[in-house]
């Protein structure tokens, strides 16, 4: 698997199908649209599915062929089919990137909610203000939905 950064694509009809060109480094990187049955390649399937644009990195199994046209050597770089990095967008339509900045967002909240519980748990209780409990703001446990911590039969 190689790392192909997009920095052009094109289409081309030919004699023998559609062709995709992914332009990369100085590079061309292509791959057919159709196999010979008529069928989408799966390059052709990943492509579709995943969106990919100029711009984007992506990870390819690529065939190299060496080759010579007109007299001068060349090598045809045949994309078999992309692998996965995390740009690519997964079945909940994102990419790793989003769905990590997303568990680091949450991360970053617990740790902050954290962070407030241990600050109020080490500030004595004549710094803390008093708390209603006929405030309606006032969050009251349901104590019909609390689990008892103490068997009273371990009590005996």
């Amino acid at each position: 698997m190689i790392t192909i950064k997009i920095e052009g694509i094109e289409e081309k009809a030919t004699e023998y199908g559609k062709v995709i060109k992914l332009k990369s480094d100085s590079k061309t990187y292509s791959f057919f649209t159709t196999k010979k049955d008529g069928g989408e390649t799966k390059a052709y399937q990943q492509w579709q599915k995943f969106g990919f644009s100029v711009g984007d990195s992506v990870e390819a199994e690529v065939e190299e062929e060496k080759g010579e046209y007109q007299g001068k050597p060349f090598t045809r770089r045949k994309i078999m089919y992309f692998g996965e990095t995390e740009d690519t967008p997964t079945k909940t339509g994102k990419s790793g990137r989003e769905i990590i900045a997303g568990i680091n967002e949450r991360l970053d909240k617990l740790e902050k909610r954290v962070d407030d519980i241990e600050k109020d748990l080490n500030t004595p209780m004549s710094e803390k203000e008093p708390v209603d409990p006929l405030d309606e703001e006032t969050e009251i446990p349901d104590l019909d939905t609390l689990e008892d911590d103490i068997d009273i039969d371990d009590l005996e």
